[in-house]
């Protein structure tokens, strides 16, 4: 499903909002108390050819954050009151793409040079930093970095893109260098770099992306801190990208088809998204174009959404294939928030990671739009730590969302709490228009009993007094007006702990989804065969059926070296001749064979002596 045909792809015609649009009110427990907060429009009266938009109307305004200026110094020129931000000697090297000339000596903005080789070599022949007062283009391949302890700045006054690198010839490296956007600029419209035309951006060890707080613009929405990409690729293999800030985007955002490739040490840390995506998002508020997240290692922590995705935001498609989607195999998303500032709906919030979708075929203004949900895959996942104010502080899925949960390569979801009580899973499914809208519909599902490594839950059913429930009763369609509430447990195997390589922790969200939040398609694990173990009991030849009791509860347990572990407890009734199927076993648990390791022992029959044979 990752090729697609050329026409297949979608125009910017084709672009339709479906941020979540739930109202912020869902956070209260009966859909009967949930209230509009804030209209929606559908504009219906478009020019023939063009297709329906979702237009937020709510007028209000988000509070601007902003940081406390640091104290002044004295320095050889104004524009950067932190001394660090000097460089070197005090002096700067004027770097300006547009107009710049390479004959100049950058000296000032209207002696500046024109290409970044000829200010790095000024620069590190006076120990100064560069200050960037005009786009530096690049369109062929290069490796950008300095000698330690030089930057490049962005010049006072200066608010567009530091450098674009653009076309399918370039290919650039960023390498021992720090980029910074003098946030004390208060007025910067773009991001850092834009990445565009099949163009290549790689980051490495040693580079920094830092200090690009783009301005609140309430009738412009701005994409992008660091990096924004537009049909192009980002390559992070290490550096870190820190304190930026934009609408959508706080980090990083992903467009018009784009992929981003994250592993080895990298960063992306202390990042604002006003809305959406506070380290990464895949898309903007439009479904218009398929963008892709390999994740395989790194850290992502500490960034924040307003209302969706605090660590990373995947949108959805207006077309069939033509979603964002994110495999995620390796790396760390920690310590994020979706903090329910936004102006555009967070009831499903996802701290962690946030997966967007909607119904299936969606009627608009005489359009029929076929939706395809955002999709998240996932393997060898330990979710735990995480917080949220409501329900599924680990995991939380809305009406529209299909969520499996699979054995092999799987998760471990335990710990985590909304108010202080233990909330690991939560599901509501409602075809309900009002308040879903076309986020309605009802959830697929499919979970498991075991978790990573094969290891047993032991789920809980919140709704039923903490009960032990078999999840499997859930798999399927759930119907419209369910709720599905669950507690894992707070324990987990050390062995199970072993097998994670996906971190997904101490994520805190202002209504639910700590760890993540879905309205699109999770997917976690590896789908394989499982297997199914009948119980039956026999009785002696010399017990009378008048002895034997209506009922025998047998517990099922499996044993690795000196650890036992139970399975479960298997109710065997008489009426159905003390035979009990246990299914969804998985086929290997640590390399051993379910049928070699698995064993049976009755409870509560003391009046007899139990034999147990395969």
């Amino acid at each position: 499903t990752d090729d697609q045909r050329e026409d297949d792809s979608a125009t910017e015609e084709d672009s339709v909002n479906i941020e979540e649009t739930t109202d912020e009110n869902l956070i209260e427990e009966d859909e009967s108390q949930i209230a509009d907060e804030k209209p929606i429009e559908i504009i219906d009266d478009q020019k023939q050819g063009e297709e329906a938009e979702i237009i937020e109307t709510s007028p209000e305004k988000e509070a601007d954050r902003q940081e406390t200026p640091k104290a002044e110094s004295i320095v050889s020129f104004t524009a950067y009151s932190d001394p660090m931000r000097a460089g070197g000697n005090g002096q700067g090297v004027y770097l300006n793409g547009v107009s710049g000339n390479d004959a100049n000596g950058g000296t000032s903005q209207d002696d500046a040079v024109k290409t970044f080789a000829k200010a790095k070599k000024l620069a590190e022949d006076k120990n100064s930093d560069i200050i960037v007062v005009g786009t530096v283009t690049i369109n062929d391949s290069q490796e950008l970095s300095l000698k330690d302890g030089l930057k490049v700045l962005r010049g006072e006054g200066f608010n567009k893109f530091l450098f674009e690198i653009t076309g399918s010839n370039a290919n650039v490296t960023l390498k021992d260098i720090t980029i910074d956007g003098n946030s004390e600029n208060k007025e910067i419209e773009e991001s850092l770099i834009k990445v565009s035309s099949g163009a290549t951006l790689n980051i490495t060890d040693g580079a920094v992306l830092r200090n690009n707080k783009i301005k609140n613009n309430d009738n412009n929405v701005t994409t992008g801190g660091a990096v924004y990409l537009k049909s192009s690729k980002l390559c992070m293999l290490g550096g870190i990208i820190e304190n930026c800030k934009a609408t959508i985007g706080g980090g990083i955002c992903a467009n018009d088809g784009s992929t981003v490739e994250f592993s080895g040490n990298s960063e992306i840390k202390n990042n604002i998204a006003t809305e959406i995506g506070g380290g990464i998002s895949l898309g903007t508020f439009n479904a218009s174009s398929k963008n892709c997240l390999f994740m395989k290692g790194g850290t992502i922590t500490e960034n924040t959404a307003g209302a969706s995705g605090g660590g990373i935001f995947i949108q959805a498609g207006l077309r069939t294939y033509n979603h964002c989607i994110a495999y995620i195999e390796a790396g760390s998303i920690i310590k994020n928030k979706m903090d329910g500032t936004g102006k555009s709906n967070k009831a499903f919030g996802g701290a962690g990671i946030y997966v967007n979708g909607m119904m299936k075929n969606w009627e608009n203004g005489g359009n029929v739009y076929e939706i395809s949900n955002g999709e998240l895959y996932l393997k060898n996942a330990i979710i735990t730590d995480n917080s949220a104010d409501f329900e599924g502080a680990g995991l939380a899925v809305c009406p529209v969302s299909n969520t499996k949960i699979y054995v092999k390569d799987g998760a471990a979801i335990y710990n985590n709490k909304s108010k202080a009580i233990n909330n690991d899973f939560f599901l509501w499914s409602s075809k309900n228009i009002d308040p879903w809208e076309y986020h309605a519909g009802e959830s697929e599902l499919k979970m498991s009993n075991f978790m990573l490594g094969g290891f047993p839950y032991d789920w809980k059913d919140i709704y039923n007094n903490n009960n032990s429930v078999d999840v499997e009763k859930y798999n399927g369609k759930v119907p419209s007006g369910t709720k599905i509430d669950l507690f894992a447990g707070n324990y987990l195997p050390k062995s199970a702990a072993n097998l994670g390589k996906v971190l997904i922790a101490n994520n805190h969200s202002a209504t639910r989804g700590g760890g993540i939040g879905s309205n699109g398609t999770v997917i976690i694990g590896t789908d394989e065969p499982t297997k199914n173990i009948e119980i039956s009991k026999k009785w002696a030849a010399d017990i009378d059926d008048s002895q034997k009791p209506d009922k025998v509860i047998v517990r099922a347990y499996f044993k690795l070296g000196a650890d036992k572990y139970t399975i479960g407890e298997y109710i065997l009734e008489k009426s159905k001749g003390y035979v009990k199927r246990i299914t969804g076993l998985p086929d290997t648990i640590q390399g051993e064979k379910i049928e070699d390791i698995i064993g049976f022992e009755e409870v509560g029959l003391d009046n007899f002596e139990a034999k147990v044979s395969k």
